[in-house]
């Protein structure tokens, strides 16, 4: 599948007593090491990785596509656990063989657009020990093989999981109308709500030039014509480009600057709602 990494060579390649990536919204102090500490002190050979602990607090978006770009490169077997914001403590075990413990709360978005659900579970939690985090007590548990997935808690569908409700794109020939899905705060660039894959059949292609309308509640804050690459490098500095980054989703950004900064800076106020602003892309 194009925009998809593919680990079949590692299929045998996740250390013994498992392995469980980690993001979180906890910070950078000692909140994150709590989430280690739980791990290891319920299975001591289970390997941890960090990935992340500086998700925007709550933000369920920025946990979605930081997801899809990092876990898909981990060895077949493994765990990412996603502790960001609440909701229903869930287990999914993907159509390739990986696994994903969270809060049902739109963060599994930008994966189940992109690869199946073989199986959904409401985690069980009542035996989680005192002063232990539950889903990392539950994502070692099941790195480990103390506990099989089957019998991680009740399965429920997966129609029924949370998807954020981004604007939905729409595709002609040269033409692409989309929402902003998320931002990529430290860098100032946008993910827009058209997948790579949506993208793909406006027939517009990596070197293109294309025109991109942004609007907010109907008004113009942006209109730029730019190219269509693969990646910062083809653009010079400070102007726009469109480009498919690694979250799954189009990307929207300046060279070495902030777009956000520059055309939408409201947005980086927390609990801004991104439905407001649309995006028409066509090829010039």
């Amino acid at each position: 599948m194009k925009g998809a990494f593919d680990m079949e060579n590692t299929r045998k390649s996740v250390p013994s007593g498992g392995l469980v990536a980690v993001q979180s919204d906890y910070g950078m102090g000692g909140e994150a090491s709590k989430i280690v500490g739980s791990i290891l002190s319920t299975s001591p050979s289970t390997t941890v990785y960090d990935v992340t602990s500086a998700i925007p607090k709550g933000d369920v978006a920025t946990a979605s596509c930081a997801m899809y770009s990092f876990f898909q490169f981990f060895p077949v077997g493994s765990v990412c656990l996603s502790l960001v914001g609440e909701g229903r403590p869930c287990a999914v075990k993907t159509s390739q063989g990986r696994y994903i413990v969270t809060p049902d709360n739109g963060t599994l978005t930008a994966w189940y657009s992109k690869f199946p659900f073989e199986d959904v579970r409401e985690l069980d939690l009542s035996g989680a020990p005192d002063g232990c985090i539950p889903l990392a007590w539950a994502a070692a548990r099941l790195a480990s093989g103390s506990c099989a997935f089957e019998d991680m808690g009740s399965a429920y569908s997966a129609k029924d999981i949370i998807l954020i409700d981004a604007k939905p794109a729409k595709v002609g020939e040269g033409v692409v109308e989309c929402g902003v899905f998320s931002l990529v705060r430290n860098f100032g660039n946008l993910n827009l709500s058209a997948t790579y894959e949506e993208f793909e059949k406006s027939g517009i292609r990596f070197g293109d030039h294309v025109n991109v309308l942004m609007r907010r509640d109907g008004g113009e804050i942006f209109n730029e014509d730019m190219l269509y690459e693969h990646s910062f490098g083809f653009a010079k500095p400070g102007d726009p480009i469109l480009f498919n980054g690694s979250t799954g989703y189009m990307g929207l950004g300046l060279n070495l600057e902030s777009f956000v900064s520059k055309y939408m800076p409201e947005s980086m106020q927390e609990g801004f709602d991104l439905s407001r602003y649309g995006i028409v892309i066509r090829r010039i």
